[in-house]
Formats: C-alpha cells, sequence, structure tokens
C-alpha cells in the first residue's frame, strides 16, 4: 500500500512539473522555443495552427510612432508589442528573444513587462520577454508590451523571434495552437546632424554627485531620461537651466538619453 501511494505521488510530482512548464512560462523548454516554437521536441503544446495570426510591433517610446521602414535608431528606448490573435483561444502564453551577431548574442535591453501576467526571465546568454502565468483572451486575441532600449551603434542587425501560444485551458496540451513570427531591424544610419550633435555633447562633473551639467548647444531646448544598466527608467523630464538633479540616484554607471525633436543622443555618466 505504502509503494503503490509513493508511486501516485512522484506521478502526481512529475505531471505537477510537465504542466507548469506551460501555465508558468515557456522558459522551462530553454530560449530556442522563441525561434523554433514547439519543433523544439520538448513536450510543448499542441500543434502549429492553420489559424494563429502573430506581430511584433516596434514603437518608438517618446513620440510613440510605430517603426514602418524597419530600422531601429541606436541607444533608443521603444516599446515592443507582441500580438497574437486566434478564435479558440481561451489563455495565452508566449516567448519573445532579441539577438544579433547571427542570433548568438542578447540585443538591447528589455524592461517594464506588462501586463502583470508577464515577465522577464534570464536564459543564457539572453534574457527573454515571456508569461508567467496564462495570460486572459481578449476577444480571441492578447497583447503583451515590454519596454526595449535598442543597442549602442555598430551592432547591425536585430531579430526578434515570437512564438505564441493558443490555449483551450483543458487541463493538456490537446486542441493548443501556436504559431510564430520573425522580424528583422536594420541599424538606422548616423545622421550627420546627431554625429555633429555628439562630438559637442559633455556631462560633468563625471562622475557626478549631485547636479549633472548638460553641455550642449540648446540644451534646455532638450528632454532627459536616465536609465539604469537593465534598462529601467529612473529620471525623466525637462533640463532645466542646462542641468540635472541626480542626488537621488544610487551610487554606480547609468546611460542619459537626451533628446530633441528628430534628434536623440545617449551617453555614459557615473553618479558617485
Amino acid at each position: 500500500m505504502k509503494k503503490n501511494y509513493l508511486l501516485l505521488t512522484l506521478t502526481l510530482g512529475f505531471l505537477y512539473v510537465s504542466l507548469s512548464s506551460k501555465i508558468n512560462g515557456a522558459s522551462l523548454t530553454g530560449h530556442a522555443t522563441a525561434e523554433v516554437g514547439c519543433d523544439n521536441g520538448t513536450g510543448c503544446h499542441g500543434q502549429a495552427s492553420r489559424g494563429i495570426i502573430t506581430s511584433i510591433k516596434l514603437i518608438e517610446k517618446s513620440s510613440g510612432t510605430q517603426v514602418t521602414n524597419g530600422e531601429y535608431k541606436p541607444g533608443k528606448l521603444y516599446t515592443v508589442e507582441v500580438f497574437g490573435r486566434f478564435g479558440g483561444a481561451m489563455g495565452w502564453g508566449f516567448m519573445l528573444r532579441s539577438s544579433s551577431g547571427g542570433g548568438s548574442t542578447q540585443a538591447g535591453t528589455f524592461s517594464n513587462p506588462k501586463p502583470t501576467e508577464t515577465k522577464l526571465q534570464a536564459l543564457s546568454p539572453y534574457t527573454i520577454f515571456e508569461h508567467k502565468q496564462v495570460i486572459p483572451d481578449a476577444s480571441g486575441s492578447f497583447t503583451a508590451t515590454v519596454d526595449w532600449m535598442s543597442p549602442a551603434a555598430g551592432t547591425g542587425n536585430v531579430t526578434m523571434h515570437l512564438s505564441v501560444n493558443a490555449v483551450n485551458n483543458n487541463g493538456n496540451s490537446v486542441g493548443d495552437e501556436w504559431g510564430r513570427t520573425i522580424e528583422t531591424f536594420v541599424e538606422a544610419p548616423v545622421s550627420v546632424e546627431n554625429i555633429v550633435a555628439r562630438t559637442k555633447v559633455t556631462v560633468y562633473p563625471n562622475p557626478a554627485t549631485t547636479t549633472l551639467n548638460i553641455d550642449l548647444p540648446n540644451a534646455t531646448d532638450y528632454n532627459y531620461t536616465i536609465y539604469g544598466m537593465t534598462g529601467n527608467t529612473l529620471l525623466s523630464g525637462s533640463i532645466a537651466n542646462g542641468n540635472i538633479n541626480v542626488s537621488q540616484l544610487t551610487s554606480g554607471n547609468y546611460f542619459i538619453n537626451l533628446s530633441s525633436g528628430s534628434e536623440t543622443i545617449t551617453t555614459a555618466f557615473t553618479k558617485q
């Protein structure tokens, strides 16, 4: 009797782990799931769907303008919007990966995942954006967003792989459907105006203690955003009197993004 009880306990434990890998995010099957979907042989959901629609949108954070020319600007903050539609869905799961170097390294930095059912997950050498629990269906579709700080100039093409899973919430993979999409964004050429601006901008003192001065023509015409090294937004606003109060920042390294109209300048500084 004890042996039977032990066998039942082990069986239930195995089933829990198997089902949790689907409910709690696709990361337990590895980052390749973003690229190959459930063709990776890991016991992922269902089958490739005949009708599921998936998409990736890149939206400039400061202006809210969607990228339609396939180009990203280096060192700029974007919103990445992932989307899925399938008429039979009761809930959703997904994984998004951003890569460069022919798909061997992380490209840019993710932060601020939304909605609450989503998360960022480290899967060396990537940090991926995925569901952490089943995302409720909204009239046969779902949308999730994450901030993305694009990589530095010289990175080259960035490829984003997305796999989306439409689930029917029956407790197993039968009847679930998945699809995937790929978007490649080309690094935008640096304009002559931006090169000139970069040669003129200086932030000082560096390291800074309480005040960061911006030495840039017409500096007060610029808005600023300060990011941590993981891409999280810490401070933002308009530059007043050519300087920024950074006293509330903890000691460490930061990026500052300066923008005025179509011009964007990104540089780094240290806070003591």
